[in-house]
């Protein structure tokens, strides 16, 4: 009877190669596709020995071993597993099923078939041992007879002498078949054996091939390129390979001596406990995640950690934890970088849009605020002193006037001012305001500086980086109110593509940098994303505008800088401001204008152009008032025909920059063609037009920004006709005085030093933050103690001539 094998095996393919091996050596094979069919086969049919794969669709090859252990007709069926799973694990799991032997895939076909005679070879010895007679056996579709051991052949043989004694002449007749007997057993034991020793040196070989298959499990563990730990449930190292210890930085025998919990970063010690927890229940047979583990010199190495759960043969139980590794450190760091560079870029954006819309507002408010300072202007010389609706024209002038402060610092903020750079030593612009910056922080606060000796020069407007610092300092004597230290530091920095890389639209290069660094209570990074836009602000209602460092933001970028924030809640912050450095030969200086005698009574012909009806008519009012012939045209194309038509001599263009049509610039120089001695000022809400490039004047222009006052613009006209430089550019700006003009109203230096302290205090700092509003608030509370007082400084309110009050302030 031929020996029976049940084939299991899912892939079509290979399951017709393998019967068609076995068959081919003569046995009979039945076949299944997974282990339940397989199961259902082996009851079914006499089986003799079972081939399996271990992947398999319903029941795999584990599951169908444990089933075969399970069954008491089947539990004692030789089986051998087939996989092409190559880790040390499956090979545990295997055997833990029950499996008696276990090949990888692709296997050698003279291989497996020397594993099948082995287990049968091993069948035939232990059933000739213990069998009292002979017997006959099936192999490889040869019949081969095995007898009993020596003893028994001979006590059978000498049983049958002393018979044949009684039987004399029977034995005479069966005696040479009796030798013929004997000849052809011992001529089939000798064939039998030396079958039996062919086949056990194949099941040798078998075993030598198993052997290197564990070898070569142990190499590649310990050769993997990905770290590779089996460690105990209790978390003591059993096995650990190279390439794990490479990524810690340590010596495998270092790390024998460690825990693995000893490398885990604290924070991440308890997590992913509940995955764990469900691999020791059964629930889950790997998992995957990641954490970070410590590396010996004490950086952070995250890693991407996949753990499988190892259990014991006999028992089943749980035993070891097996652990793959793999750095994902550089990943990581990408992703971070990544995502702050997107933080960044939505960051800027945002501020880009705010400005766009901050410098639009601005504008159309310049616009109404000339008119409304304008119309103010002409109704107060109207009404006479004493009048009680005076009172109210004064505050809505001083109304008008705070929004026009607010609307320069949105100005400022959205990066469309008009900017007067200067070669520039930061370093000069600090020990100038020294005094200034410790009198606005007080006693309680320390400053200190680090000042490089060396430092390098930039190209940049002095007023706007003395405002930066003060607005700076500001910032942080309010977030050390119980004291600290204030330290202001500059030095030289070159920025490689690493920083760069780091801080969106920063090029590599050589800059200049300032830090201001204060031990107050700090910011978490949601405070930190909003503290540039304007009017967010962290301070009680009516205790600050917001403007502070949106302004300063937006002095820094129209400047060609940058400006970075670093802050910790409870520890301080940093803010570091770059500015590109130049060399000596590459700056440019703008020169103060000098000094020239000017006419106060007006007799010119002006072209004033402008689109706004409201403002054309007030300004015309204002310049006819002061003497001067106006031609009023509302665009460009149009004042173009008024100045064909005019006979006589036009001496100045005052025109708006964008209008409808044709603009100021274009208009200007289509009527220098005709008129060459004609002279020209542009007047704009903003700056963001032809006639300035990146918030910088071009060489000769005359501007005056919106909104201005009657003072402003007359003073404007009478600079540019009697010829004084035009280098003023913010519509601020007092003009050198003449002997006819009104001089300031002397300020009693000790009337001011008299003031309440508190008062005088609040004073100092309105000023040094530049806060019209709080100053304007503040001299009409003087006003109530010393009308006189109030009056001189309310002079140099309306001029924002804030040095000058700074002055009378602080020289003491």
């Amino acid at each position: 009877m031929k020996i029976r094998i049940l084939a299991l095996e899912d892939s079509a393919t290979q399951l017709e190669s393998l019967k068609h091996l076995l068959e081919e050596s003569g046995f009979v094979v039945i076949t299944a596709t997974n282990g339940k069919e397989g199961l259902a086969a082996a009851r079914a049919n006499a089986i003799d020995l079972v081939i399996s794969d271990i992947v398999m669709p319903e029941m795999d090859g584990y599951d169908f071993c444990k089933a075969l252990r399970a069954d008491e007709t089947l539990r004692n069926l030789p089986v051998i597993l087939l996989t092409s799973l190559t880790e040390p694990q499956d090979l545990i799991l295997g055997l833990q099923a029950g499996a008696d032997h276990f090949i990888c895939k692709p296997y050698d076909e003279q291989e497996l078939l020397a594993h099948v005679r082995s287990i049968f070879a091993n069948q035939a010895i232990r059933n000739t041992a213990s069998s009292e007679m002979g017997i006959n056996i099936f192999f490889a579709g040869q019949q081969s007879f095995i007898n009993a051991d020596r003893l028994q052949i001979l006590d059978l043989l000498l049983s049958t002498y002393e018979n044949a004694v009684s039987r004399n002449n029977e034995l005479i007749r069966s005696r040479e078949e009796l030798r013929s007997l004997n000849e052809q057993l011992e001529a089939r034991v000798a064939e039998r054996t030396k079958a039996l020793s062919s086949e056990i040196e194949a099941h040798n070989q078998a075993l030598v091939a198993l052997r290197k298959s564990e070898e070569l499990f142990r190499i590649s563990f310990d050769n993997a390129n990905i770290g590779k730990a089996i460690t105990t449930l209790g978390g003591r190292l059993v096995r650990i390979n190279a390439a794990f210890c490479a990524i810690l930085g340590r010596e495998q025998a270092e790390m024998a001596e460690m825990a693995f919990s000893e490398f885990i970063h604290p924070d991440d010690q308890t997590k992913n406990w509940e995955t764990l927890r469900d691999l020791l229940s059964g629930e889950l047979t790997s998992a995957r995640f990641e954490r970070r583990y410590l590396h010996k010199d004490g950086h952070v190495v995250w890693v991407d950690e996949s753990v499988m759960l190892l259990r014991d043969v006999a028992s089943g139980e749980p035993a070891f934890f097996i652990t793959h590794i793999v750095d994902i450190t550089e990943r990581k760091r990408a992703e971070a970088q990544q995502k702050n560079l997107e933080e960044q870029l939505r960051a800027a954006q945002k501020m880009e849009a705010i400005g766009s819309l901050a410098g639009g507002i601005a504008h159309d408010f310049n616009n109404l605020l000339s008119v409304i300072l304008s119309y103010t202007g002409f109704l107060m010389k109207a009404v006479p002193e004493g009048d009680p609706s005076r009172s109210d024209l004064l505050e809505v002038k001083q109304a008008a006037e705070r929004a026009a402060t607010l609307t320069r610092q949105l100005l400022a903020f959205s990066r469309k001012q008009v900017l007067q750079p200067v070669q520039l030593d930061l370093n000069q612009v600090i020990k100038g305001i020294d005094k200034m910056l410790a009198r606005i922080l007080g006693e309680d606060i320390e400053l200190s500086y680090t000042l490089e000796s060396d430092l390098g020069l930039t190209l940049a407007d002095p007023g706007q980086i003395e405002q930066v610092l003060m607005n700076l300092v500001v910032n942080a004597r309010d977030a050390m109110p119980e004291g600290g230290k204030l330290t202001i530091e500059t030095s030289n920095a070159e920025t490689d593509a690493g920083y760069t890389a780091q801080h969106l639209d920063m090029a590599p290069g050589a800059y200049v940098r300032i830090a201001v660094s204060d031990t107050g209570c700090g910011m978490d990074k949601a405070t930190q994303a909003k503290i540039f836009e304007p009017f967010f602000t962290t301070k009680p209602m009516g205790k600050g505008t917001g403007l502070g460092l949106s302004t300063v933001y937006g002095i820094v970028k129209q400047s060609g800088g940058f400006i970075w924030v670093y802050s910790e809640p409870g520890q301080g912050t940093t803010f570091k401001i770059f500015l590109p450095r130049i060399s000596a030969s590459s700056a440019a200086t703008v020169n103060k204008p000098q000094a020239k005698n000017m006419r106060f009574a007006g007799t010119e012909t002006i072209l004033l152009v402008e689109d706004e009806e409201a403002m054309r008519r007030a300004t015309k009012r204002i310049l006819e008032a002061a003497g001067y012939t106006i031609l009023a045209s509302s665009d460009g194309d149009d004042a173009l025909g008024v100045s064909a038509r005019y006979p006589g001599e036009i001496h100045l263009l005052l025109t708006d920059v964008i209008m409808p049509h044709r603009g100021g610039k274009d208009l200007a120089q289509e009527l220098l063609k005709s008129r060459p001695s004609l002279k020209v000022i542009y007047m704009s809400g903003y700056t963001d037009d032809a006639i300035v490039n990146h918030g910088v004047l071009e060489s000769g222009t005359n501007f005056i920004g919106k909104p201005f006052v009657e003072d402003d613009i007359i003073r404007k006209v009478q600079e540019v006709l009697s010829g004084v430089a035009a280098d003023r550019t913010d519509g601020q700006e007092q003009a050198p005085k003449a002997d006819a003009e009104i001089k300031d109203r002397p300020i009693n230096k000790a009337t001011l030093m008299a003031l309440p302290s508190d008062l005088l205090a609040r004073l100092r700092t309105a000023v040094i933050a530049a806060h019209f509003d709080d100053i304007v608030e503040l001299v009409g509370t003087i006003k109530a103690i010393d009308p006189e007082l109030a009056s001189g400084l309310g002079q140099m309110v309306e001029r924002y001539d804030y040095d000058a009050l700074r002055n009378v302030l602080y020289d003491e």
